[in-house]
């Protein structure tokens, strides 16, 4: 492999962040580490996905728990887990003094973390309101299709539960990482 920045040098190591090829005149090194000087200028480069989490969960309970109480199923479905990724990366680089913006990469990670856990909240505490025994027969309910393939109701209810969880974690964790690259390309423009 080449060095990313001087195509007709071999690449003698590789960035710790991006994995870029770098040639000897290109390394930069600190804390045993390699970088290239993009990543070397990214004042986040030594914050791994632990410092993620805490802003991420923080956040994410906070949007999980207003999404419930709230029950309102309207343009709030898009804006909360937005509004959640966009708080977990103000609250990640208010944390560790971060001026600027971080990398893209690192605002999708946040956001996505954020939106995942957001959902799971939600859906946790729409059972602990509802009632485990209520949602259950709801869906019991609603679909005879698990009791014709013989399925029981606690077996339908975590099958429907895990589900749910997941397809909207999915979408959550989307709608959060739009949040996260919003606020930081808007806090990058304040310069």
């Amino acid at each position: 492999m080449n060095c990313f920045y001087h195509k007709d040098r071999s690449a003698v190591a590789y960035c710790a962040v991006c994995r870029k090829g770098l040639c000897s005149d290109c390394i930069i090194t600190e804390g045993g580490q390699f970088y290239c000087r993009d990543c070397f200028k990214d004042p986040a480069r030594s914050l791994g996905i632990k410092k993620m989490v805490f802003p991420a969960l923080v956040c994410g309970s906070l949007v999980g728990f207003l999404f419930y109480a709230l029950n309102v199923v309207n343009c709030t479905v898009c804006l909360t887990p937005i509004l959640g990724g966009a708080l977990a990366v103000l609250l990640f680089k208010v944390m560790y003094s971060i001026p600027g913006t971080i990398k893209t990469k690192r605002a999708v990670q946040i956001g996505a973390m954020t939106g995942f856990c957001s959902s799971a909240v939600m859906w946790l505490t729409y059972v602990a309101g509802t009632g485990v025994n209520s949602v259950m027969e709801e869906i019991g309910s609603s679909s005879q299709t698990f009791a014709d393939a013989g399925i029981s109701s606690e077996a339908a209810f975590g099958i429907v539960l895990l589900f749910a969880i997941v397809v909207i974690g999915i979408v959550f964790s989307i709608l959060a990482a739009v949040g996260g690259v919003l606020c930081n390309t808007i806090l990058g423009l304040r310069k």
